[in-house]
C-alpha cells in the first residue's frame, strides 16, 4: 500500500523516525495530500504529490510531478501553501491555493 501513495523521498523520511512515531508521520503526509486534493479539484495520482521538508528550516512543502504538476498550472495555481501537525494518534493538514497575480 505505502507504493501506491508514497515517494521513496517521503517513505525514507517516515521511515527515518522511531517505530512508534513512524505511521503519526506517513497519516501526516496521507493529510496532506488529501488536503491538496481537495483544496484544487486535481485528483490524478496519489504518488504525483509529494509532501517534503525543505532544507534548514523544516518547513513542510508540496511538490507536484507529471500530469498533476501539469493540471495544476492549467487549473491557474501558482502555489500552494500547506501546514501539517500530528501528535499521538491525530495528524491534520491544511492546504491554500493561490492563483497567480
Amino acid at each position: 500500500m505505502k507504493k501506491r501513495l508514497f515517494t521513496g523521498v517521503e517513505d525514507d523520511y517516515c521511515a527515518s523516525h522511531a517505530i512508534g512515531h513512524q505511521a503519526q508521520h506517513y497519516a501526516a503526509r496521507f493529510a496532506a495530500k488529501e488536503a491538496w486534493i481537495k483544496a484544487s479539484g486535481i485528483a490524478i495520482a496519489w504518488r504525483e504529490i509529494e509532501v517534503v521538508n525543505r532544507a534548514g528550516t523544516g518547513v513542510p512543502d508540496l511538490i507536484l510531478h507529471g500530469q498533476t504538476a501539469a493540471a495544476s498550472r492549467a487549473a491557474g495555481i501558482a502555489r500552494a501553501l500547506l501546514t501539517i501537525t500530528h501528535a499521538g494518534d491525530l495528524a491534520v493538514a491544511q492546504v491554500t491555493c493561490l492563483g497567480r497575480r
